[in-house]
């Protein structure tokens, strides 16, 4: 933990400006946390793209609700919905570990959107 808290993450991802995301290590973390948990070795694979392909699905859950909240039918909010879960521009946000931060990006963008059209602070 103290790691994560006091150093620069991802530099050798970007070697000219080191960046630093927490709540995606943060998340990365935990997900290593649970795949011990469950007996894997920390660094299985299939449990951080489980977590990303849970992620993405949430995330269309969430454009699914945002066009609802704009008071469009159901049937055009669930054809949004089910284009943005299976379009192929997702697949390098979802099936590379390290881009969780546009999947987490896309959740809390939507959520922002969908309390602002309710008018909830």
């Amino acid at each position: 933990m103290q790691a994560i808290l006091s150093s620069t993450i991802w530099e050798e991802i970007h070697e000219r400006q080191p960046i630093y995301r927490l709540l995606v290590t943060w998340t990365l973390a935990l997900n290593h946390g649970a795949n011990r948990l469950l007996g894997f070795p920390g660094e299985y694979p299939v449990g951080y793209h489980l977590v990303n392909v849970l992620l993405h699905t949430v995330a269309a859950c969430l454009v699914l609700g945002f066009f609802l909240s704009w008071g469009l039918p159901i049937l055009a909010g669930l054809s949004t919905g089910l284009l943005f879960a299976a379009h192929p521009i997702h697949t390098e946000a979802d099936c590379v570990v390290r881009n969780r931060s546009e999947v987490l990006g896309a959740v809390f963008g939507l959520l922002f959107l969908i309390a602002h059209m309710r008018r909830r602070w």
